[in-house]
């Protein structure tokens, strides 16, 4: 419950630095901020590309959140029958406004801040959960170390959030003190993309060397085309789930 303070505080500062795309003539609000204070879209799930693998850690990290949300003993409250769906609608809000910095700081234009709030926020919560496991390893239905056996995948995705905030605030340190000159912007096609329309167009080429077991009997891989965030994180997400 006591996350929702700093997320809360992250999103309004993401929010703050975030420029509106149309602003009304008549905006009372204008005069005081300009532009800033726009809505932050997390995540794009129809054409993102990039950073797939750190969106997925972030959907892992909630695995345990949501599986104890949906478990039939979530009862946080003594309230009637009918009353119990409005229950877990406040409870799924909650998880989703305590996991939200991480998906906004990933997506966030100004690098610099967001690597710097995304890391804190990360580092607190590897914190919580090891203070947890810590405190109570044992249960009584794995005996030793069940809470452990619990909770190291998502110790095991805040760790990857940690080293990908900071290897972006190592990458947005130089470019904020001019070492380096600032990226472009991206393209609507992404590189890969357009590769993988030539290679759908151009005339097949035979295969070059034998194909291996894995290529044969469960995928073949094409290296022009990669998977959206959407499909990465909804596969460790359901396979952290499935393990629960």
């Amino acid at each position: 419950h006591y996350s929702l303070i700093p997320s809360l505080c992250i999103i309004l500062v993401l929010s703050f630095l975030q420029r509106r795309e149309h602003r009304r003539q008549r905006d009372d609000t204008s005069y005081l901020l300009g532009n800033h204070f726009g809505i932050i879209v997390p995540l794009d799930f129809v054409g993102t590309f990039s950073n797939r693998w750190s969106y997925g850690a972030a959907f892992g990290a909630t695995a345990n959140k949501v599986m104890f949300l949906f478990s039939e003993g979530y009862q946080p409250l003594t309230v009637p029958q009918w009353a119990q769906a409005f229950v877990l609608f406040i409870g799924g809000m909650e998880v989703g406004l305590s996991y939200f910095p991480f998906f906004a700081c990933l997506s966030s234009e100004f690098q610099l801040v967001s690597s710097i709030l995304g890391f804190s926020y990360s580092l607190t919560w590897f914190v919580v959960t090891v203070l947890q496991i810590s405190q109570c390893p044992h249960g009584q239905f794995l005996g030793r170390f069940e809470t452990l056996v619990f909770y190291w995948p998502s110790l095991l995705c805040l760790g990857f959030l940690l080293g990908r905030f900071l290897h972006m605030f190592l990458k947005a340190l130089p470019v904020h003190l001019g070492l380096e000159p600032q990226t472009e912007e991206k393209s609507m096609l992404e590189a890969h993309q357009a590769k993988h329309v030539k290679q759908l167009l151009s005339k097949p080429r035979p295969q070059e060397g034998e194909k291996s077991w894995f290529q044969t009997r469960v995928y073949e891989w094409d290296p022009c085309f990669q998977f959206p965030s959407r499909m990465v994180g909804t596969l460790l997400l359901a396979f952290i789930c499935l393990y629960l």
